[in-house]
């Protein structure tokens, strides 16, 4: 009687078969989650690098002293990175850290426009790079007046 008893609590092949099964579908369906959220991150650092790059010509721009054209006096100084025009850099996005090879690279355009008002000049700086075949962009605007 104390053996019967023993069979019956135990577990069969197929509810082990069936715990098995289910536990190695979570783990799968766990794996993928991870792997999205992982691709999602690494999206997400890169577009704040981007950012952070056009931030900093912005500040450059923003910041580049003395700017003082010619407002009808003989003193006139404009910085080089104030002259009207377009400019392109290949930037490092991204760069391993051990080797310090570049993962993801970008370039970084900015024009310089003259608004035609009071010597105020527009700045648009634009930082493009490329992941997994998909194009990203990032853009900011400024306006810089004299000094």
């Amino acid at each position: 009687m104390i053996l019967n008893q023993r069979r019956k609590r135990a577990f069969t092949l197929v509810e082990v078969a069936i715990s098995i099964g289910i536990i190695a579908l979570l783990t799968a369906l766990g794996y993928a989650v991870m792997t999205a959220m992982n691709q999602n991150a690494v999206k997400a650092r890169l577009m704040t690098l981007a950012c952070a790059s056009a931030r900093d010509k912005i500040a450059q721009i923003q910041f580049a002293s003395p700017y003082t054209p010619n407002l009808g006096t003989t003193y006139s100084h404009i910085p080089t990175i104030l002259v009207v025009g377009t400019t392109t850099d290949n930037i490092p996005l991204y760069a391993d850290p051990g080797t310090g090879k570049t993962v993801i690279p970008g370039t970084r355009q900015t024009v310089i426009s003259d608004t035609g008002t009071n010597h105020i000049l527009s700045a648009v700086v634009t930082v493009s790079y490329t992941y997994h075949g998909k194009a990203f962009q990032v853009q900011l605007n400024t306006l810089r007046a004299s000094d």
